[in-house]
């Protein structure tokens, strides 16, 4: 497919597509090749202590920890 030709192309260059305002799914794999793993399990503390039922964007920036309880 082009657009994952033209993204593979663009993170060898060095450069970023992705944006905490336009990440969709479809950017999801290059989000994760850009991302630090340190922000991802920052985001998803971050992310459990204000959204616990992660009913906001489930899985869309950082995937739902395993075993997740669901409060309420």
């Amino acid at each position: 497919m082009l657009h994952d030709v033209a993204s593979d192309a663009l993170i060898e260059l060095g450069a970023t597509i992705t944006h905490h305002h336009a990440v969709g799914k479809s950017f999801r794999p290059w989000y994760d090749k850009e991302v630090d793993p340190l922000f991802r399990r920052v985001l998803a503390a971050a992310k459990t202590e204000l959204d616990p039922n992660w009913m906001l964007n489930p899985g869309l920036f950082v995937d739902k920890p395993a075993g997740l309880k669901i409060v309420g």
